[in-house]
């Protein structure tokens, strides 16, 4: 969408409100895969699109952070807490892929698109989608130090297996790649938040592989 208002409005700055909640046409879509690993994909799309029109994104309000015991507009929330005073969180697929991404940018100094050219793109179907909408997107965390660490974040909007090519720095060759797999658009369990939050990734309720990468 930025992209598409870009060249009318390229020196203004986008506030989005409440991109949770959905237009009429993402309502249907959004109720079904609701608090699972697949509405986590759909979050970080949002957030990633932000990161990568970072000169005219400056606002993007995420609507609703919390839920309290299923009530009001806290059912789209990313936490549950059966009460007000309750001291046990609990998370569900979007608040734990948010709270992964949520870690990266805190840790590191520098963020930024990923330009993936070419590849296949996302199929029109109930959702509107604009056209040539890659399936693939990706964004990256570093210190800002040249050939120090690099973080990637690659999502895969579509129902198929795409290739990607990654730029990495050569000097380091060691390193992990952590794969969840958002597939299961059932799983949309609450879980008690790990007693370690800091710790990547959480164990549930979306299924995690972690594998080393030489």
């Amino acid at each position: 969408m930025v992209a598409a208002l870009k060249p009318y409005f390229s020196s203004k700055q986008y506030w989005f409100s409440e991109y949770n909640t959905g237009r009429p046409h993402e309502a249907d879509f959004l109720r079904e895969i609701q608090g699972t690993g697949l509405h986590g994909l759909h979050t970080l799309s949002h957030i990633m699109s932000g990161i990568q029109y970072s000169s005219n994104i400056k606002v993007m309000f995420y609507h609703s952070l919390l839920n309290v015991n299923g009530s009001g507009w806290g059912e789209r929330g990313m936490v549950w807490l059966d009460s007000f005073t309750s001291t046990m969180p609990k998370n569900n697929g979007v608040s734990q892929l948010f709270a992964h991404i949520n870690h990266l940018a805190n840790t590191s100094s520098h963020m930024h698109g990923v330009d993936l050219k070419g590849g296949p793109t996302v199929p029109h179907g109930s959702i509107n989608v604009l056209a040539n909408l890659s399936c693939v997107q990706a964004v990256g965390f570093s210190s800002g130090i040249p050939e120090s660490d690099l973080t990637y974040v690659v999502i895969n909007r579509c129902g198929e297996t795409v290739s990607v090519n990654l730029k990495l720095i050569a000097k380091f060759r060691v390193g992990k790649i952590v794969m969840y797999d958002c597939s299961d658009v059932k799983n949309n369990k609450w879980t008690v938040m790990p007693s370690s939050k800091e710790t990547f990734p959480w164990p549930n309720p979306v299924q995690s592989t972690v594998k080393s990468m030489s």
